[in-house]
């Protein structure tokens, strides 16, 4: 349902319906299509929240990090990056 959600653009309700789950039915793959989806649409801040439960969380890797750097890049070239440390 987080993927659905977010391929069509709904990344508030996706990431919603993420934290909504139960912590052992949520997985990796679940943050990574929201990661995924957040960069198709310029979403630096719910990237940077998915970014969290993938490396906090989950452990994640080497793929999810150069999404969020992507993320990141796409917004600087349109102004609006934050600093990945205003969480």
């Amino acid at each position: 349902m987080v993927d659905l959600l977010a391929r069509g653009g709904r990344l508030q309700d996706a990431y919603s319906f993420a934290l909504d789950m139960p912590p052992h039915a949520i997985n990796a793959n679940a943050w990574g299509s929201l990661l995924s989806a957040c960069k198709v649409h310029g979403e630096i801040e719910i990237s940077q929240l998915a970014a969290d439960h993938l490396f906090f969380d989950r452990g994640g890797g080497h793929r999810e990090f150069t999404l969020l750097c992507q993320t990141s890049m796409q917004q600087m070239r349109n102004g609006r990056v934050l600093s990945m440390s205003e969480n």
